[in-house]
């Protein structure tokens, strides 16, 4: 195995008191060349006091603050973490999860072996605070017996991973950044770049890594607001949408589409102009007719609260055609 430098990139908020856990077991790791980037998004805590000593303990360790000109969020950390990388390999990290010892080792060992351009791992949960209590495996994701590692099957989410899992050659994102505009979902849309990319993958069929299972992640947050759930899983659909257009892949960017279009049809959730206006933008393409009843059912029904029979219209229209989107 040869030696190559990897960047570990984390964004942080707020997490002073979980922090610490995070760097110690990178300092842990048996695979030493490596740099650990840390982007604070505006933290309000002693994170930065805590992070600090770490700088000056070992200089592998790289502390900055997101800039001011940059939008705040985890993504645009991300970007920039990796905008100041300088490792052959990259790996995102969260600030309250928990590398095992040959996390990084692993990894290199097997992008090597295998000639991949990217690697995923596996992790698994556990509670907060107790870091050696395993309380789920994530059984949910993982499904790579049953399907290949492409594209189409992970934009349809037949396969999944989480963030510490992706390991990647850093010339495969030298045109992929995490799209800033999104406040959850940021993971989907930006692996749904990455396959598109490439489908030179190798699964390393290991538990690397450990989760903290909390109630303060965006996630959890997320699912006990139901709507707002549902609000964000279609932006995410959409702004996935409109990335993936300039690889001119038609199977992912039709089921993106229809996605786009069920979460627009749904009362609960009052989607913005720009959603709206790309949708009926798109569907004029199609048929006018069909463009027609939607723009109008969404100006009615939003704003008046009538026009449900235009869905209707819409709904059969749609079914005639949407095969051939």
């Amino acid at each position: 195995m040869e030696n190559k430098l990897i960047s570990i990139i984390i964004p942080t908020y707020n997490r002073a008191h979980l922090i610490g856990e995070t760097l110690n077991s990178l300092l842990a790791q048996t695979y030493k060349d490596w740099e650990c980037i840390i982007v604070d998004d505006g933290s309000t805590d002693d994170t930065n006091n805590v992070v600090e000593e770490y700088v000056a303990q070992d200089n592998r360790f790289i502390f900055v603050y997101r800039p001011r000109d940059r939008r705040k969020g985890a993504n645009a950390c991300r970007n920039y973490g990796f905008e100041m990388s300088n490792g052959e390999y990259i790996n995102w990290f969260d600030s309250d999860d928990i590398m095992l010892p040959n996390f990084l080792l692993e990894k290199v060992d097997a992008i090597q072996h295998y000639d991949s351009d990217y690697i995923i791992s596996k992790t698994f949960d556990f509670n907060h605070p107790n870091s050696g209590e395993i309380v789920g495996y994530n059984s949910k994701y993982y499904l790579f017996e049953k399907y290949r590692i492409n594209h189409l099957n992970y934009v349809k989410q037949n396969i999944n991973w989480l963030t510490p899992d992706f390991f990647c050659r850093r010339d495969i994102l030298k045109n992929i950044s995490f799209n800033e505009k999104l406040s959850s979902g940021q993971e989907y849309n930006f692996i749904c770049k990455v396959t598109a990319v490439s489908n030179r993958s190798y699964l390393v069929d290991k538990f690397l890594s450990k989760r903290r299972m909390h109630s303060n992640s965006i996630k959890g947050k997320l699912i006990s607001n139901n709507k707002k759930y549902l609000i964000d899983r279609g932006i995410v659909y959409l702004e996935t949408w409109l990335d993936l257009r300039k690889f001119n892949d038609s199977d992912a960017t039709q089921f993106l589409f229809k996605k786009s279009i069920s979460h627009s049809l749904r009362v609960e959730i009052p989607c913005s102009f720009f959603y709206i206006w790309r949708l009926y933008y798109h569907l004029r393409k199609y048929s006018n007719r069909l463009g027609a009843y939607y723009i109008s059912y969404q100006i009615l029904c939003r704003i008046l609260g009538v026009g449900h029979f235009l869905r209707i219209k819409f709904l059969k229209g749609w079914r005639e055609i949407e095969e051939f989107i």
